[in-house]
């Protein structure tokens, strides 16, 4: 297209058509930044670094005395995002006929109004819930399929969110800083609860407070998180 250029052309595939919920942007690597694009269904689930929510249990779970200020948070807040849709049509055109092209998905699990609330999924609502994509730049099946498949997954899934304050996440291995994609683990009060494994998903604040050419330096960070 006229005006286009590189730049332009991947923001576009990023946010309208088959990436629109990949974890994008200029990432820290052992060998400098990169641009990464991390397809969500192919993200690991291993965490890189557990955070305690004391000096005392981080002790007493063997992080060496260097590190244990590192690895604590220091203040965390979270919350229940409510699924915004149970039901998904997508509609598309097929520009030489004319006619519709269609695809819809419904989670009949989180509509069921009489299910015990012991056994109500993650993402239960007691009520179709529907949301439906007019697009006619859609006009094939496939596309049509993989819009659906995106809202689907990103309207149906209730998620808990949460943000802490911690120091500054560096792998103590390589000295790579953590970053969005990245999975921590945080730990109940006792230290040997797991409260919940949080792949980063925003990191609003970093604060070099003070920085020391040797001793200790304090580096603090607001990380926001999804549970997984």
């Amino acid at each position: 297209m006229f005006g286009e250029n590189i730049a332009s052309g991947i923001g576009k595939v990023n946010q309208y058509d088959y990436a629109a919920n990949y974890i994008t942007g200029w990432m820290p690597t052992t060998s400098g930044y990169l641009y990464t694009w991390i397809d969500p269904a192919l993200a690991t689930t291993t965490p890189a670094i557990t955070l305690y929510q004391s000096i005392g249990a981080a002790t007493t779970a063997g992080v060496p005395e260097v590190l244990r200020p590192k690895r604590v948070v220091r203040a965390m807040s979270s919350h229940y995002e409510t699924p915004e849709a149970t039901q998904v049509q997508v509609v598309g055109q097929d520009p030489a006929t004319g006619l519709f092209i269609t695809q819809s998905s419904v989670d009949s699990a989180a509509e069921t109004a009489s299910t015990p609330p012991a056994s109500r999924p993650y993402n239960w609502r007691g009520r179709p819930v529907p949301y439906q994509l007019r697009d006619p730049t859609l006009t094939t099946q496939a596309a049509v399929d993989a819009a659906c498949a995106i809202l689907y997954d990103r309207l149906t899934t209730g998620r808990i969110l949460i943000e802490w304050e911690s120091d500054l996440l560096v792998l103590s291995s390589n000295n790579r800083p953590l970053w969005l994609g990245d999975v921590v683990r945080i730990m109940e009060p006792d230290g040997t609860t797991t409260k919940g494994d949080y792949r980063i998903i925003g990191i609003p604040t970093i604060d070099f407070v003070t920085e020391q050419t040797s001793g200790f330096s304090v580096r603090k960070a607001v990380y926001r998180g999804q549970k997984i």
